[in-house]
């Protein structure tokens, strides 16, 4: 593994990764609320997990299989959704719970009929962090905090550039992935222990992306971007709004339709094969030629009745 880079290093080398791998932002048409006039908006733009995994092979130094793995461990731990919430102190909470939807009346939007609505299951995200309690003031408007609704927070000094930058790890020179009791370490490090155990990943490596995660996360959304992770679903920010304290944004985590598929709640589409492709496309074209065929020998037809 390489040596730990200092801060402005980190930060070029984000940057040299955005600028080689552009963020994808889009454009739509809306409707202005106020006015009802149709206005251009443009959608928010999002790091995706493809990026993020290219800055931590360049800082690093290690493989990007090896980093994918990692990774599809913490994946499979996000849903396992009857473990409930993975909580790792002085950071917050995260993780998809399954919902029951009870069965209700609703309208057919293109009859206008009462119909019932069956019930259902769905997935909800649930992402909780914020800063410290002692940082829980009238917030400057440039510099809005994440607000956690269980009074967690997210504190610089365990999951920051400090932490990554100072950090040794050398608790992990004390734990045997395979040997070592859960039960005696921290929340955080059991969930690291447990990735390793089951994906074969060097534990002080781990430990470091684990690290590298939560930092990266915590920052995309406290500067108003969204994290895209295809798999899992997509991390960011919703409204604003107000307490006593001042005016805060809520973090907010979408799961993705692969996510879904895999949790059960919805039948994979079947990807379209080529072979499927090919008789689709043989089958257009021998109905254009049985059209073509039916039309000359109408006017076969047509011109022999007209020589009579």
């Amino acid at each position: 593994m390489k040596r730990t880079l200092l801060r402005d290093e980190r930060e070029q080398l984000w940057r040299d990764v955005l600028a080689k791998t552009p963020i994808k932002g889009g454009t739509r048409m809306g409707r202005n609320p106020a006015t009802g006039e149709m206005i251009q908006i443009t959608a928010k733009q999002g790091r995706t997990m493809s990026q993020f995994e290219s800055f931590l092979e360049r800082a690093t130094g290690e493989d990007r299989k090896t980093i994918k793995l990692f990774f599809s461990g913490l994946e499979t731990r996000i849903a396992d959704a009857t473990r409930g919430l993975i909580t790792i102190p002085h950071w917050g909470s995260f993780g998809i719970k399954i919902k029951p939807r009870k069965g209700r009346m609703g309208r057919n939007p293109a009859t206008g009929e009462t119909i019932q609505i069956p019930g259902k299951q769905i997935a909800k995200g649930y992402l909780l962090f914020a800063i410290s309690a002692k940082e829980l003031r009238t917030p400057d408007p440039s510099d809005v905090p994440l607000l956690h609704p269980r009074s967690g927070c997210f504190q610089e000094s365990f999951y920051g550039e400090s932490a990554i930058e100072h950090q040794s790890y050398d608790w992990c020179s004390r734990v045997h992935v395979k040997k070592t009791n859960l039960k005696k370490l921290s929340l955080k490090r059991r969930l690291v222990v447990e990735i390793c155990r089951g994906t074969g990943v060097d534990l002080r490596l781990g430990a470091r992306l684990m690290d590298e995660f939560l930092c990266h996360l915590a920052k995309v959304i406290e500067s108003n971007e969204t994290f895209i992770w295809k798999r899992v679903g997509k991390f960011g920010s919703k409204q604003k709004y107000s307490n006593s304290l001042g005016t805060y944004r809520q973090s907010c985590f979408t799961v993705s339709a692969q996510m879904k598929v895999r949790l059960g709640l919805r039948d994979p589409v079947a990807p379209a094969t080529s072979a499927a492709k090919k008789e689709t496309n043989h089958s257009g074209c021998t109905l254009v030629f049985a059209i073509l065929g039916i039309i000359l020998g109408l006017l076969l037809i047509f011109s022999e009745l007209s020589s009579l």
